[in-house]
């Protein structure tokens, strides 16, 4: 059956914001692959965000004139006024990205509604409260505050959660008690394995252009840098591990408010000639990266949903050291406690480097099996709701 699925986020990667409006838009391309006229509301775009049509495809996107990336009173107002008249008779599906679709209303609508959850506001809390810092501590309120808002996530007729560790928060107090005792599925983020498959020729090419040799251990960071993704601690460890590993290079890719901190530690311990912050890559360039570095190291400190970073480093075959609160059985990484700085150099002198880079990713964290349970969650609730 052909659905008409409208996916309502504040932002999308044209936004150039985080991972949720990754997951989003691969989800939103492989619905519009499989047949699916799919539908983006979303807010309107920044100045850089530059539109490449082979991208969107055939996926409407509609960007309402409102605060850019953000929720605003603006966007609530103007996205239940638009799905009103453009939308509510012509929808089979409402996919809400997080708090998306609070504004919309389910009046007149034969639409079933999914909210898609990669946090809640408790965990989001508990996250800054550990970071033990003035400001992380001052905007921790706010989050507290958001725990009273996301009472509204009980208009929807099923919650999707993008990992386990997201689920557990919401059925324990008070994320339990404020969403309330509806349907609840655990649909986890995918990952498109063929774009994010090992290629010999992209790691030669990626080390010939940055000075690297074919014995160098490189290992990569890829996230947004913010204190709470843990750069800090991995630079940290890194550099006490290249004390008795000469062969260690560091690639640190992304961008973010911990730039300056990361640039001045690097120059202040004399790491220049061994550590290259990249900056931000365009996410077509990313699988090149992941295929010319032997280690993935990703030391967050902030309370995770299902980090598609780690996704993308397990499709490309690359050994993995993360934080504990993120491993999983099916990683097969090693887990470290971010702050304990001797185990986390341990941990990336001790992993070895794989020759016969195939996928590591299980396929349950495919995009293609991922799509494949939306879609028969939607189904289900629509032949239930007959």
């Amino acid at each position: 059956m052909r659905r008409k699925i409208l996916i309502v986020s504040r932002s999308t990667p044209f936004h150039r914001l985080g991972g949720m409006e990754v997951v989003l838009w691969d989800l939103a391309k492989e619905f519009s692959r499989l047949g699916h006229e799919t539908t983006v509301l979303t807010t309107s775009l920044p100045q850089h965000g530059a539109l490449d049509p082979a991208e969107i495809g055939d996926i409407k996107l509609v960007c309402l004139p409102c605060a850019s990336g953000r929720y605003s009173f603006r966007w609530w107002v103007q996205s239940r006024r638009y799905f009103k008249n453009c939308l509510t008779a012509d929808t089979d599906v409402v996919l809400s990205v997080s708090a998306g679709a609070f504004g919309l209303s389910r009046k007149q609508s034969k639409a079933v509604f999914v909210a898609q959850l990669h946090g809640t506001a408790w965990g989001e809390f508990i996250s800054k409260l550990r970071q033990r810092r003035l400001v992380p501590l001052i905007t921790s309120l706010r989050n507290l505050l958001w725990i009273a808002r996301d009472v509204r996530y009980r208009i929807f007729d099923v919650l999707t959660f993008v990992g386990p560790a997201v689920y557990d928060e919401a059925i324990r107090a008070p994320m339990s008690l404020v969403l309330g005792s509806g349907p609840r599925q655990i649909i986890t983020n995918g990952i498109d394995q063929r774009q994010f498959s090992f290629k010999s020729q992209d790691r030669q090419s990626i080390r010939a252009a940055l000075s690297y040799g074919d014995d160098d251990k490189i290992v990569l960071c890829s996230s947004r840098l913010h204190y709470q993704k843990g750069i800090m601690e991995a630079l940290r460890a890194f550099r006490l591990a290249a004390v008795t590993d000469a062969r260690l290079r560091m690639m640190i890719l992304g961008d973010g408010p911990a730039r300056a901190s990361i640039e001045q530690f690097i120059a202040s311990y004399h790491l220049q000639g061994i550590v290259k912050l990249q900056g931000r890559i365009p996410r077509n360039e990313l699988p090149a990266y992941l295929s010319a570095s032997d280690l993935f190291l990703f030391t967050t400190k902030r309370v995770e949903g299902l980090p598609m970073n780690v996704l993308e480093a397990l499709a490309s075959g690359l050994p993995s050291v993360i934080s504990n609160s993120i491993n999983h059985p099916d990683f097969n990484a090693v887990g470290v406690d971010p702050d304990d700085e001797a185990s986390v150099a341990a941990a990336i002198s001790s992993v070895a480097i794989d020759p016969d880079r195939i996928s590591r990713l299980k396929e349950r964290y495919t995009l293609e099996f991922s799509a494949h349970e939306y879609l028969r969650l939607f189904a289900s609730i629509s032949n239930g709701a007959k």
